[in-house]
């Protein structure tokens, strides 16, 4: 920022900072002793400032002054307008953890859900009998494929998880990605996701591996990709992704493809993501 001149009156300093505004040019006008001082903000309008401020000086009733002022009153508007837009439509995501009140309601059935399921099943710890209505099947067959009514076993196999640490991890990765996702679309909206994302990584990873298995990983590996591309196809949603976040979701996914972590639901962990992905260029293109 750069002193460019000074006038004795506040009036004509702003005058001239509303004609240099006019013209794109940012100036600040500050009290000073002795009188009102102008200073331009970007060093590379320093020169034109000087020679507009010298010609304002010879002759302030110049009509091209006035037309210039005028002009800078649409561009406030505009830039005034552009603001209010952008505070609408932006939450910042280190925001969105700290009231107890900003647990959605579709956080909370996922979470009461799962730690029922756990309770029920002893943490995965049971016989096939007490598994069995939480999994999708128990032999190859898709059960709803004959009685529609049990559509809803595509989902179920999310709540089942196998240990403590099992639990813990995937329900806190679903509230810290979910969350703020929940909290600028919409309970109804996250809840359709989650929905597809869910019965769509359980059915991948039942024709890959059976149907013993179970987690809110495809989940949550859902809504990773989901933020990703949320937040570079629609900006306006507010949404974000550290990018340490993904790498390390990556590394987790590759890890599991190679045999690292143990018997885990790989297929479900790609295809949450996949259709992650998707959902996210989807709703950054179309939800406004």
């Amino acid at each position: 920022m750069r002193l460019i001149g000074q006038f004795e009156h506040v009036v004509p300093a702003d005058r001239f900072a509303d004609a240099m505004q006019g013209r794109g040019i940012r100036v600040n006008v500050e009290q000073a002793d002795g009188g009102w001082q102008v200073w331009v903000l970007d060093d590379d309008h320093v020169a034109i400032c000087r020679q507009e401020l010298e010609a304002f000086q010879q002759n302030p009733s110049d009509p091209r002054f006035a037309e210039l002022a005028a002009r800078a009153g649409i561009f406030r508007k505009a830039e005034l307008k552009r603001r209010r837009e952008f505070r609408k439509n932006y939450v910042p995501l280190a925001n969105r953890w700290k009231a107890p009140s900003e647990w959605g309601p579709v956080i909370v059935a996922l979470f009461a859900g799962s730690i029922w399921a756990a309770v029920q099943t002893s943490l995965g710890k049971c016989e096939l009998e007490e598994l069995a209505p939480w999994l999708i099947s128990t032999d190859d067959t898709l059960p709803f494929l004959t009685n529609p009514t049990l559509i809803w076993k595509l989902f179920s196999p999310c709540f089942l998880h196998f240990g403590a640490f099992h639990l813990i991890f995937n329900l806190s990765a679903t509230k810290f990605f979910g969350q703020p996702i929940e909290h600028r679309l919409g309970s109804w909206w996250f809840l359709l996701f989650v929905l597809v994302t869910g019965a769509g990584s359980n059915l991948l990873q039942f024709y890959f591996s059976g149907p013993l298995f179970g987690g809110m990983s495809g989940v949550a590996y859902g809504l990773i990709g989901f933020l990703w591309t949320a937040s570079k196809s629609g900006p306006h949603l507010g949404l974000a992704l550290d990018k340490r976040n993904m790498y390390m979701a990556m590394g987790w996914m590759v890890f599991g493809f190679i045999g690292l972590l143990g018997p885990i639901a790989n297929a479900a962990h790609l295809g949450g993501f996949v259709i992650g992905l998707v959902c996210g260029w989807l709703a950054g293109k179309f939800l406004r």
